[in-house]
């Protein structure tokens, strides 16, 4: 009953209960993914209005819009494949790859894997933002892991050379 993927967060709950409807259920990392569960959890908080602290560094989750996070989380929780509370960060990939599961959060993993593995089922992904929640505005998550070499380094230029070798496309 979709067109197009949703854009807002009560359209998502939607997608996400047909797909359990239908036997091809979403499902995201939780309980033991730094990464993917850290993703989709921040957007769910974030998209409702609640923070982890506010602009002067005051713990501030403890809040009725983190309350509204949770129960919308709750709410998406009940259509997700049984499991998620156990997965960490490679466990949606497989899931996923294994069609167990039809709708989940990563970065270019899954799809990288799908191509090298499953062509077919990479030309038929689609990729999507996180849809927008009640604050009115993207709420992404976006994970960085900084490539660096500390001063301290007993060999400076290996590290160097190191890091422009796995930056290089074919090694990246």
């Amino acid at each position: 009953g979709f067109d197009k993927f949703p854009t807002d967060t009560a359209g998502f709950l939607e997608l996400c209960r047909g797909l359990k409807k239908n036997n091809t259920p979403a499902g995201f990392a939780l309980g033991h993914a730094t990464g993917d569960g850290n993703t989709w959890c921040h957007w769910a908080l974030w998209a409702h209005g609640g923070n982890l602290v506010d602009a002067n560094e005051k713990i501030v989750i403890n809040s009725p819009e983190t309350a509204k996070a949770l129960e919308y989380v709750k709410s998406l929780y009940e259509t997700f494949v049984p499991g998620t509370v156990s997965w960490n960060d490679s466990s949606n990939n497989k899931a996923f790859l294994a069609g167990d599961l039809y709708l989940t959060n990563n970065g270019i993993s899954i799809y990288a894997a799908a191509k090298k593995d499953n062509p077919k089922l990479a030309e038929d992904m689609d990729h999507a933002v996180w849809p927008v929640g009640p604050v009115g505005k993207p709420t992404e998550f976006q994970l960085a892991y900084p490539i660096l070499a500390f001063k301290y380094s007993k060999a400076p230029n290996a590290c160097k050379a190191f890091i422009s070798f796995m930056m290089e496309a074919s090694n990246y």
